[in-house]
């Protein structure tokens, strides 16, 4: 019997750390691409979520014909709880900062990339901060990560 209600704690307190997590949680995304050439272009999206409310808008400069988007969305519980397992499992609950132009340093031409990702859990904060070329860029582990966690709200957005 003790080693039910020790169970039965034990679950009571994770769950009660997930609610806290998802209660106090926010987070920035704000992703700049875009290309330096004859014909420059980039785009800017950011993406912001505090409590259950979530905001998105991406913008174009340049050679782009793309037209601007905004959206609002809220979302529930269990989606606050899959984005936040997705900053754990990806460890983007940390604070670091990459810079990486070796490719642009070879070439006039380059597609860039600059994320700034700040996340607030549990009062908190941590920023990343990401900036390079895409070629130089691809291999590290928290531009993949960065670059998930962006295509997963905009996955969620699309449900909205």
């Amino acid at each position: 019997m003790y080693h039910t209600k020790a169970k039965y704690l034990l679950i009571l307190f994770l769950f009660g750390i997930n609610l806290s997590l998802a209660s106090d949680f926010k987070l920035n995304l704000v992703c700049i691409e875009g290309e330096s050439s004859k014909d420059s272009w980039s785009s800017t999206t950011t993406i912001n979520i505090e409590r259950n409310n979530i905001t998105y808008s991406k913008e174009y400069t340049g050679h782009s014909k793309n037209k601007n988007e905004n959206k609002t969305g809220v979302l529930n519980e269990d989606q606050i709880q899959k984005i936040v397992e997705l900053i754990v499992n990806d460890k983007l609950n940390i604070t670091d900062s990459i810079t990486d132009y070796t490719e642009k340093i070879k070439s006039n031409y380059s597609q860039y990339t600059i994320i700034t990702l700040t996340i607030f859990m549990q009062g908190a904060p941590n920023i990343i901060n990401i900036e390079g070329d895409n070629k130089s860029l691809k291999d590290h582990p928290a531009y993949k990560s960065a670059m998930e966690l962006l295509d997963f709200l905009k996955d969620f957005l699309d449900n909205i």
